[in-house]
């Protein structure tokens, strides 16, 4: 099953707990801003980064608008992770909040 997280929870999350946050955006979309801590991984080549993506911790994914995580949650749970979360409404949702960035 895929959890779905508000900008706002992950900004809390982020700050209060362990957890592993992909961006899955392209390195271009990632360069005009991301979040602190985020690890880019295109979700054209996830599965070339299946190792480095840790089962005992919360994995989180975000992109643009919620379209790719959600498909890049969708892959993980397919390939054997569990505690998966989408980011609802991604990066726009992110910088609409204002939540802070780093570029």
């Amino acid at each position: 099953m895929i959890n779905e997280l508000s900008v706002q929870e992950l900004q809390v999350w982020a700050n209060q707990q362990t957890i592993f946050l992909i961006d899955v955006r392209e390195p271009a979309e990632y360069a005009t801003g991301h979040i602190k801590g985020s690890n880019l991984m295109p979700l054209s080549q996830l599965n070339n980064y299946r190792n480095q993506i840790p089962h005992d911790l919360p994995v989180v994914v975000v992109c643009r608008s919620g379209q790719r995580s959600s498909m890049a949650a969708q892959w993980l749970a397919s390939n054997g992770w569990n505690n998966i979360y989408n980011t609802r409404g991604g990066m726009l949702a992110w910088s609409k909040a204002g939540l802070p960035e780093e570029r």
